[in-house]
């Protein structure tokens, strides 16, 4: 398993949403291993949708979990997404969200899909941090 949880300034550094980096990850990945990412991201979530499509490049199954109204770009916060070359326990997590105090929701499959859309794939040449959260109380430490 590879766990992606990194920020500076609050924000996703440029270099660890790409394609390449995500192809690196699955390179050394065992069979059935997970590249497991906490990202933030707000309205529109131009960020998230390029990250899962440059995710959806290197491993055929991908999920997103957050907050509903984070993830109908209502307002900014933190998505945790799976990636993994091996099905995911999508039902699994589903029901466990289901019973979770907050209103989470799970992006799979067909819903997955159609929420990335026509997303572009971010690129070493074409990179983007993750967008600036709203105020400093999203921030840990400063560039």
């Amino acid at each position: 398993m590879v766990i992606l949880d990194a920020f500076v300034g609050g924000r996703v550094p440029a270099d660890l949403g790409t394609v390449e980096f995500v192809h690196e990850v699955r390179r050394v990945l065992k069979p059935g291993g997970l590249l497991l990412a906490n990202v933030a991201d707000g309205p529109p979530l131009t960020y998230l949708r390029r990250l899962l499509a440059s995710a959806g490049e290197a491993f055929s199954h991908r999920l997103a979990i957050a907050d509903s109204s984070v993830l109908r770009g209502r307002r900014y916060g933190n998505v945790v997404f799976a990636a993994s070359a091996s099905e995911l326990p999508e039902a699994e997590i589903e029901r466990t969200v289901a019973g979770s105090p907050f209103p989470l929701r799970v992006l799979t499959g067909a819903g997955l899909d159609t929420f990335v859309g026509a997303a572009k794939v971010l690129r070493d040449e074409s990179s983007m941090r993750s967008p600036a959260p709203p105020d400093l109380a999203w921030r840990i430490s400063e560039e």
